[in-house]
């Protein structure tokens, strides 16, 4: 009997008995289900079985296993880094925690260089420390940290002085130079103003709290130096790790008065307090981490990465944490603190900004420092120190 015969009787069979064909097909159905499901439990098993012998490799040699993987290395070096030479700080004024490089040397190096950096490029346009402009800008930085020095109850005496070229060929002809000064609780009138930026009777130490104490030991003691560069169409100033700050003379042609000019020297001077800088050399070694992980896609453009819109966002913010603490350095040197929110229009380059721009707009900031809660601090320290009562205290 041949396989045809077989095949076409059982064709006939099913097909003449309807109900058999439909059974036939069901249990049909029923086996490869259950052979699927049998095959995918294959499968799972098969790959656990995979990952237990990956593990047990790793429980043999860790070390080699993860050595032999460049991101794997590259990811704990920077983890190791940031556990060893990282600390959680407390900033005054503001009272925000970060997370720094608690290796300062490195700050201050990083300072020096970049500090070079900007006498390098800006050689020939370095005001002398006798011109008018350098006098003006350290007498207004002077009672800045001065204010800052009894704010927050420093220990060392600080001093502020103007950078001067190296050459002295490129002085002004007899001139002098403009030694730094020392700093001391003294009153201060002249402009039309009384102040006294003593600290306030009574609270001469610093106040004791319980809790996170406020970073201060990297203002303890530090040399204040101002670097004044002649250029009229820049209106701009910034700040350098170690106390320098570089001031633009374009600045005078939009703010008049030396409480204008106070308030953008506060502003840098608040970097300084924030450490926002040695901040962002920490925040470094976390986005390489996320680099590495998700690295960008090189087709599209680097500046619309994810990560790029997040540090320009972070950017934004410390830039109006420095207005804030600064509104409270020019009201404890006996500014009137409610020019800071015009001084943020009058120099805003009135430029589009977005999610890239590193600075938040001036009428963002203006608004930021005209809010009650800010503005009420800053009268009352501003208030004190023009009554004759002292500097109260910041922290």
């Amino acid at each position: 009997m041949s396989s045809r015969f077989l095949l076409d009787a059982g064709r006939r069979f099913f097909h003449g008995n309807r109900f058999q064909a439909q059974l036939y097909r069901k249990e049909t159905g029923l086996v490869i289900h259950q052979t699927q499901r049998a095959v995918a439990r294959l499968q799972r098993g098969l790959v656990i079985s995979q990952t237990q012998r990956a593990l047990v490799r790793f429980k043999r040699d860790p070390w080699g296993i993860m050595l032999r993987n460049p991101k794997l290395v590259v990811i704990g070096s920077c983890v190791l880094i940031a556990l060893l030479f990282g600390r959680i700080e407390r900033i005054p004024i503001s009272g925000r925690f970060h997370m720094v490089l608690s290796c300062k040397t490195v700050e201050r190096k990083l300072g020096e260089w970049t500090f070079k950096g900007q006498e390098d490029e800006h050689r020939w346009k370095i005001l002398p420390p006798n011109s008018p402009q350098s006098i003006r800008v350290q007498r207004i930085l002077r009672e800045i940290v001065q204010g800052m020095h009894s704010g927050l109850r420093l220990e060392k005496d600080c001093s502020v002085r103007v950078h001067e070229r190296k050459n002295p060929a490129e002085l002004t002809p007899g001139g002098t130079s403009r030694k730094e000064e020392p700093l001391e609780a003294e009153s201060y009138r002249g402009n039309d103003r009384s102040v006294c930026l003593k600290p306030k009777e009574g609270i001469q130490k610093r106040a004791r709290r319980f809790g996170w104490r406020f970073a201060t030991r990297h203002l303890d003691g530090l040399n204040w130096e101002v670097m004044v560069v002649d250029d009229p169409y820049n209106p701009n100033a910034c700040y350098i790790p170690n106390g320098k700050i570089v001031f633009f003379t374009g600045l005078f042609r939009k703010l008049k008065s030396d409480a204008e000019v106070a308030a953008v020297l506060g502003h840098e001077v608040g970097h300084g307090i924030a450490r926002h800088i040695a901040e962002g050399y920490f925040r470094f070694l976390w986005v390489f981490i996320l680099l590495i992980l998700c690295p960008p896609d090189p087709k599209a453009k680097p500046e619309h990465h994810p990560i790029n819109m997040f540090l320009s966002f972070i950017s934004r913010r410390r830039e109006m944490e420095a207005d804030y603490i600064g509104m409270m350095l020019m009201a404890a040197a006996g500014y009137d603190p409610q020019l800071a929110p015009g001084v943020e229009l009058k120099i805003d380059d009135g430029g589009r900004h977005n999610a890239l721009s590193t600075h938040p707009c001036g009428r963002k900031r203006a608004e930021k420092l005209q809010k009650a809660k800010v503005m009420d601090r800053a009268m009352a320290i501003y208030r004190e120190v023009t009554s004759g009562l002292g500097v109260p205290s910041l922290i």
